[in-house]
């Protein structure tokens, strides 16, 4: 209960950054990368770019918590 619960703000604080004006796209993206890296989602090097390794790493995290794509996120 407790990391489903860890993972959903973790990741929830990423989305949010991504709609945040004050943050640029780059740095959103780069701190989910991080945030997926650390909960053990291959999502590349952190770079900001959101290129096939944070997508799938994404698409991954979604089937683990069993939600619809969202779609924040497009394939490269």
């Amino acid at each position: 209960m407790t990391r489903n619960f860890t993972t959903i703000v973790v990741f929830s604080l990423g989305l949010f950054l991504l709609t945040t004006p004050a943050y640029s796209a780059s740095e959103a993206v780069r701190c989910v990368q991080h945030q997926l890296n650390d909960l053990g989602y291959d999502a590349g090097v952190s770079d900001g770019l959101f290129g096939r390794a944070t997508f799938g790493a994404s698409e991954e995290y979604r089937a683990f918590m069993s939600s619809e794509r969202s779609g924040w996120s497009q394939p490269p």
